[in-house]
Parts: structure tokens; C-alpha cells; sequence
């Protein structure tokens, strides 16, 4: 420690000292008013108190929660009881085309590579099993699609679309004409 040679030197030691002795108070404050309301009851109780106690705080038993009884039945991964991935692709006997089952497939596998894995799955935790699941739904998906469309009668769906087509261009068309006419304006 240097010998204090001017005023200016004790100035600047007495504000160290403030300083030093604020924040242990405001230290001790803060720990004493942990479970407290607010750290001004400690700020107030604590330069009067001039007893410490230390009591052991005996945490009472808290009862099993109902997750943490799941948490214990939770089956391990090698439990033959799951089911592992689905072998027959459903999905393949109801599209019938194998340049439109590679094309849904790579489709697939971009899209859940750039928004599912990429972005932020794989954040979360190496496992592909979700998203080859995922993956597996999408193709079932596409697939029922794929077979419902294949059962629509194409002739008749687009003959009733020409003859309501040519129904409303006409009805829009004779609409037109009477604006146009000015019949509108003498109505």
C-alpha cells in the first residue's frame, strides 16, 4: 500500500473504501433478501443485525409427478415392441409410374432438406428416423392423391367444365355489351 503524500490521494482512498464497503452491503442485502419481498427490508435490517443463525432448510419431498412416472415406463430404443419404418411403399402401386415416382421423390427429399433438416432439425438432434417418417407420410399422401385422381373420369370432368365455361363467358359477355351500350346509363 502507497503512503497517501497529498489530500487529493485520501480523497480518492475514502471513495475506494465507499465504494468497496456499498457493495458488500448491497452484497449481503441481496442474500439475506433472496426470499424476501424486497431487498429494501434487508438493506434496512441488515447494518442493525447483529446476530447470524444457520439453520439447515429441510426441502419437503415432493410427490412423483405424472411425467416422471411416463419417464419410467419409457421404452429403450432396441424394444422389439417398436415398430421400425414401414418396408412396402404403398404409395408406389398407386402412382404406377416410375418417372413419376422419382421425380415426387426427389422433390420430396429437396424440400424436406432445405426446410425440415437443414434448417433447423438437425439443430435439435442427429436422428433421420422423424424425418424419414415425414418423408414416408408425404410419398403416402401424394401417393392417395395420385390414385384418386387416376379414378376421375377425365371426359366427363372436362366436359362439364366446357359447358360451364362457355356459361359464363356468354353471361359475362352479353353483361359487357350492355355497359358498353350504355343501357346501364338510362336504367
Amino acid at each position: 500500500m502507497k503512503a497517501m503524500e497529498t489530500l487529493q490521494d485520501l480523497i480518492e482512498e475514502a471513495k475506494v473504501q465507499t465504494l468497496w464497503w456499498a457493495i458488500c452491503i448491497f452484497g449481503i442485502a441481496y442474500f439475506l433478501s433472496h426470499k424476501k419481498t424486497s431487498i429494501s427490508y434487508a438493506l434496512c435490517v441488515t447494518p442493525s443485525t447483529h446476530e447470524v443463525e444457520f439453520r439447515w432448510k429441510v426441502r419437503p419431498v415432493r410427490r412423483p409427478t405424472y411425467l416422471s412416472q411416463l419417464q419410467k415406463k419409457q421404452l429403450s430404443l432396441d424394444d422389439p415392441r417398436i415398430s421400425p419404418l414401414p418396408t412396402a411403399p404403398r404409395w408406389r402401386r398407386k402412382t404406377d409410374s416410375p418417372l413419376v415416382e422419382a421425380a415426387v421423390d426427389d422433390f420430396i427429399n429437396k424440400i424436406l432438406q432445405d426446410f425440415l433438416v437443414d434448417l433447423w432439425y438437425s439443430a435439435i438432434t442427429p436422428d433421420k428416423e422423424a424425418p424419414d417418417q415425414v418423408h414416408m407420410l408425404i410419398k403416402d399422401v401424394i401417393g392417395e392423391i395420385s390414385g384418386r385422381i387416376k379414378q376421375i373420369n377425365l371426359v366427363d370432368l372436362l366436359t362439364r367444365s366446357f359447358i360451364l365455361l362457355y356459361f359464363l363467358l356468354s353471361v359475362s359477355r352479353r353483361s359487357f355489351r350492355g355497359l358498353w351500350q350504355g343501357s346501364w346509363l338510362l336504367s
